[in-house]
């Protein structure tokens, strides 16, 4: 007998459960091999219900927070959040912004709300985090959730626990999609921890202008400064416009600081530069030492005023002139700028194919290309097994 008659027979229903499986032997047992074949058809197709019902309630809750998360106003946002919960109490993405909608706490109470959260998700999931990672999407949010602690720690001064928090987060998942790394460096920083942050860009760094860019910061205030130097030289070799964040006035850099959204910006671009900056401006604005170094280290291109002819673009950035690498860059290489896009493509995965038949460490091996790159080619859709 097939699950799809068992449906005709049974409508289910979670109080009556037993009841149910009761009255479906009494009539249909005979049409089984044995009791317990019956029993399985039955259990087998009731999971199935009840898993269709459980999407249909996830995916209604998450619509509903999306609305709340689009709405100004303080009061409909609050409902929509509490409408989620009633649909899908098990919504953690929900869970978490309530916590940070209820008024008055301080963050001290605010991290023991998202602690408590984080401690009820391990009593039951914790297996499944550790076996599956940030790449089971069922564990996306629970991932959302530890980074919201980190950035609540960041925010409020609270350092060492912060610490805690980015490195719980980074033991996790070792690619590190959410960037505890910088999290963690930017800490290390702002605590005068130069021996860490060194250590933690050599484990990670060789390929990380953001990375580099901290723990530049954290070399100049440790008066290591040649080895500063090397560092914005490197730096600007790959990030030229990075003069512009420092050769303009307080104003400008301000504007850039505040413009650019930590969580939506380009790799590769002066935007990295801004994001990784974000967490340690207050360093800058209070050690006039520290911004003077960087200023008088970093040179101001001397024909930054005049535009180059194509030619000389394409003489300069041969990727410019490749019709061919120019035409798939957007869908192959989304997310990750056009240099190292182009070293990828020029090692030879300059067809769809070939870059679908790469393996992590294939792409790891070209010289530049760093574990970033090959997460975010992982993210645009090559498996890289």
């Amino acid at each position: 007998m097939e699950g799809s008659l068992v449906k005709g027979c049974v409508k289910l229903d979670e109080q009556n459960k037993w009841m149910q499986l009761q009255s479906f032997l009494k009539e249909y047992e005979d049409m089984y091999e044995d009791r317990d074949q019956a029993v399985e058809d039955f259990l087998r197709f009731y999971k199935g219900e009840e898993m269709e019902n459980n999407y249909i309630k996830m995916e209604e809750s998450m619509n509903i927070l999306e609305q709340a998360m689009m709405t100004e106003a303080l009061r409909k946002k609050k409902n929509l959040i509490e409408r989620s919960l009633e649909i899908w109490p098990e919504n953690l993405d929900a869970q978490i912004y309530q916590a940070f909608m209820l008024e008055g706490e301080t963050a001290f109470e605010l991290l023991d709300a998202l602690d408590r959260l984080v401690e009820n998700y391990n009593q039951t999931q914790l297996k499944q985090v550790k076996e599956g990672g940030y790449y089971d999407s069922d564990n996306r949010a629970y991932f959302r959730l530890l980074k919201a602690r980190v950035t609540l720690c960041l925010e409020e001064a609270l350092h060492s626990q912060g610490i805690r928090y980015a490195q719980e987060g980074l033991d996790l998942e070792e690619m590190d999609p959410m960037g505890f790394r910088y999290d963690l460096m930017s800490f290390y920083v702002l605590t005068d921890d130069y021996k860490s942050a060194r250590a933690l860009f050599m484990k990670y760094g060789s390929d990380d202008t953001a990375l580099a860019f901290n723990v530049m910061t954290s070399a100049v205030l440790n008066r290591d400064l040649s080895y500063a130097r090397n560092l914005i030289q490197t730096i600007q070799e790959e990030i030229p416009d990075i003069y512009k964040l420092f050769k303009n006035n307080r104003a400008t850099m301000e504007k850039y600081l505040n413009e650019v959204h930590p969580a939506y910006f380009q790799p590769g671009t002066l935007e990295e530069i801004v994001v990784a900056m974000q967490p340690l401006v207050s360093l800058y604005y209070s050690s006039e030492a520290l911004m003077t170094f960087v200023r008088d280290n970093i040179s101001m291109p001397s024909n930054h005023s005049q535009p180059k002819t194509y030619a000389e673009q394409s003489e300069a950035y041969p990727h410019l002139a490749d019709d061919d690498f120019m035409e798939h860059y957007p869908e192959w290489f989304a997310g990750i700028d056009l240099h190292r896009a182009y070293v990828i493509y020029q090692a030879g995965y300059d067809t769809l194919e070939k870059l679908e038949n790469a393996t992590y460490k294939d792409i790891t091996a070209i010289p530049g290309i760093g574990k970033a790159t090959a997460e975010q080619l992982r993210d645009n859709g090559f498996e890289l097994p």
